[in-house]
């Protein structure tokens, strides 16, 4: 109940924010949390969307104003969410496959090795293909009934995609030490390396673009392939985080969620980046999707929504993370915030999620703030700074 009036009240503050300074209209906001706030996966299935976390499945009908949870497959952890032919797959921690039609569950891990985790599941006409950690790629005809190896064993297999009759799978070779992407036009009998160019660690999410493939890796940030995966190039340009754990392309914009610098966008199929963090308190997204045009992204902090304008990202995004730097963030004692732009700063106030000042002691040094939060509880707090220019900035800070 805790969570529930912090999130909620966390998308009132982001409400008022919305009315009172209009250059920044469209932000992200906090859903109405769930009661596991670490979300690793979302998806959105049959008009409602799923999220998996580290006590099970909940879902939603209202686009996250309220969560059920449907299983909790033994408090495992769920890492995994993949659609297929009108039917969901689980994929818990060391627990294999689950699947869900019909609002009927249905283990259809079968002959799996023992304690397997599958990170990918896809579908190619009456075949299941799973990537699973160290194991390889394997295959069932049978929907799920039996399975077979049907190549890249002893490899981390984390990711895989269909694009017509080529399916691709994106591994970490140990043999190599580094991330590795492979091809199968023959439904997985065979698979040949297509990894030219691609330096990075880990390969680790694959999205398709409009006649492109990217990835995303673990330390290299992403990888853009024009020749259906034979050859690769770096497209890195403006990501201060290179730790990609997520993509999604829609109408030409491609998103990247990183491991600790939050959200990018690109509208040049990754030539160049920007931040899209504004309001977005957490910096590790683990999943992305998109509804109805609207990003939606799992964090450790649970599932955020944003509005993204493709006509004024620029002008937020510029406003929230050039003009302010937070140190620590989060912070436990005190918290500096200091304008890059030199804007002079009039007055400041700090209120609590439900809106309410907060008593805290603030040192205003022209463009440097320095707040003492010592005696504040754990949570997210507004720092409402009033320009002498008679603009007014909001900034959310973490109270550990």
């Amino acid at each position: 109940m805790a969570y529930y009036r912090f999130f909620s009240a966390l998308i009132f503050c982001a409400i008022i924010v919305c009315t009172t300074i209009s250059v920044h209209a469209q932000m992200w906001t906090a859903v109405t949390p769930l009661p596991n706030q670490a979300v690793n996966t979302i998806i959105e299935f049959d008009n409602a969307l799923y999220a998996g976390t580290g006590e099970g499945l909940y879902r939603s009908f209202d686009k996250g104003q309220s969560w059920d949870n449907i299983g909790d497959f033994n408090n495992r952890t769920i890492v995994n969410l993949s659609v297929s032919n009108n039917e969901l797959f689980i994929c818990p921690v060391s627990a294999g496959i689950w699947s869900f039609s019909q609002n009927e569950w249905k283990d259809i891990s079968s002959n799996l090795p023992q304690q397997t985790t599958v990170y990918s599941v896809v579908r190619r006409g009456t075949s299941l293909f799973a990537a699973t950690n160290f194991n390889g790629i394997y295959r069932s005809d049978n929907n799920g009934s039996t399975w077979d190896i049907v190549g890249l064993p002893n490899l981390d297999v984390r990711s895989l995609i269909l694009s017509g009759n080529t399916i691709f799978a994106g591994a970490l070779d140990f043999q190599a030490n580094r991330g590795s992407l492979f091809r199968s036009s023959d439904n997985g009998n065979t698979w040949i390396r297509s990894d030219t160019g691609l330096t990075s660690t880990f390969s680790k999410i694959l999205v398709l673009g409009e006649g492109e493939l990217f990835v995303g890796t673990l330390g290299g940030g992403v990888f853009i392939s024009k020749d259906s995966a034979r050859t690769w190039q770096q497209r890195s340009n403006g990501l201060t985080n290179l730790g990609v754990n997520a993509l999604i392309w829609n109408k030409g914009i491609l998103m990247a969620g990183t491991d600790a610098g939050g959200a990018f966008i690109s509208r040049d199929s990754g030539k160049t980046w920007r931040d899209a963090n504004y309001m977005l308190v957490p910096k590790k997204i683990n999943d992305l999707i998109n509804i109805n045009d609207v990003p939606y992204c799992a964090t450790n902090l649970g599932v955020w929504s944003c509005d993204l304008s493709v006509n004024n990202i620029e002008e937020q995004t510029e406003s929230y993370s050039s003009d302010w730097q937070v140190n620590p963030q989060p912070a436990m004692t005190t918290v500096n915030i200091r304008s890059s732009h030199n804007k002079s700063i009039d007055k400041v106030i700090m209120t609590d999620i439900m809106g309410a000042r907060v008593m805290n002691d603030a040192i205003i040094m022209d463009n440097h703030i320095s707040c003492s939060i010592a005696d504040l509880s754990p949570g997210i707090y507004f720092i409402q700074i009033y320009l002498v220019s008679g603009k007014t900035d909001i900034i959310p800070i973490v109270k550990q």
